[in-house]
């Protein structure tokens, strides 16, 4: 599958950082290769920053990091004296590590959307974004990140930029924790939030469900599907949040009414209670 041009450029939003600390490690690495090196990762940054900003007409956190980490370190290397100038390049791991902390911690607190937002979008179809359990997901994934970079900030700081605790570990950290939760975490999110017993349907008495052909005027929820995807995930054969999730049915109105489903229709009720239902629901299902 040939890959969209968001992720071919959020796969080339490394490459800035990355030229940099190949270049000024490599051979030698006198201190006039260490200056050029931030000098080339900048201009390589700014490169990425205006052809995100010209085809997305957008920029991920993680782009304005790197582009805001680097044209630091180019002013810090060229205008401060030798002695403080030589600290970015011993501790440019740290500072990197740092400024990716304070990345993914300080936006959602000054009301911004968090750091994973941009790039969910970019994974996930419009009409989920503006969801609570969207956000939600999402601000609890970018906390996770901001635990995971802070601990590679004191990994690195502690261990002088030797690389087990520069690199190694880091890596580790990322890989072990903050990708496999980012990756996990959304399914298990809306599993457990929207799980419907096998016994549900069975418990709904004749009486609270209807089957009306046409529409119902004001409804409190709408689900629009497919019939071929209504009735696979009536068999049990899509997983229903993960198919929210990736667009294959659309959910307009009330979406605490899917959290409250399994209460309604039987899950999580006392014998012989009877449910509260709301207004009206209203599925839209295309044959």
């Amino acid at each position: 599958m040939a890959l969209s041009l968001e992720k071919v450029l959020f796969i080339t939003s490394f490459i800035p950082v990355a030229a940099f600390k190949t270049i000024a490690r490599v051979g030698q690495a006198t201190w006039g290769q260490a200056r050029a090196a931030v000098l080339i990762g900048f201009i390589l940054a700014l490169i990425q920053y205006l052809a995100a900003r010209r085809i997305l007409k957008t920029n991920t956190y993680l782009e304005k990091a790197f582009l805001g980490f680097l044209l630091v370190g180019t002013v810090w290397v060229y205008l401060l004296p030798a002695e403080p100038a030589h600290l970015f390049v011993d501790y440019s791991v740290s500072i990197l590590y740092l400024t990716l902390f304070l990345m993914t911690f300080l936006p959602q607190l000054l009301g911004f959307d968090p750091f994973t937002y941009a790039m969910a979008k970019q994974w996930y179809p419009p009409p989920v974004w503006g969801t609570d359990d969207f956000r939600l997901i999402n601000f609890r994934i970018t906390y996770l990140w901001s635990g995971v970079f802070g601990a590679c900030f004191l990994s690195s700081t502690w261990g002088q930029g030797k690389p087990l605790y520069a690199i190694i570990i880091p890596f580790a950290l990322c890989i072990g924790i903050g990708l496999v939760f980012s990756k996990k975490y959304p399914d298990y999110y809306l599993k457990r939030k929207y799980r419907v017993s096998p016994e549900a349907a069975a418990a709904v008495p004749d009486s609270a469900v209807k089957l009306i052909e046409g529409r119902i005027p004001d409804p409190s929820l709408t689900i629009e599907s497919s019939g071929e995807v209504w009735v696979k995930m009536a068999r049990g054969e899509i997983d229903r949040p993960k198919a929210l999730l990736q667009g294959l049915y659309k959910v307009q109105g009330d979406f605490s009414l899917l959290s409250r489903m399994p209460q309604l229709f039987g899950a999580g009720r006392k014998s012989g209670s009877k449910p509260e239902f709301p207004k009206l629901y209203h599925t839209k299902i295309d044959f």
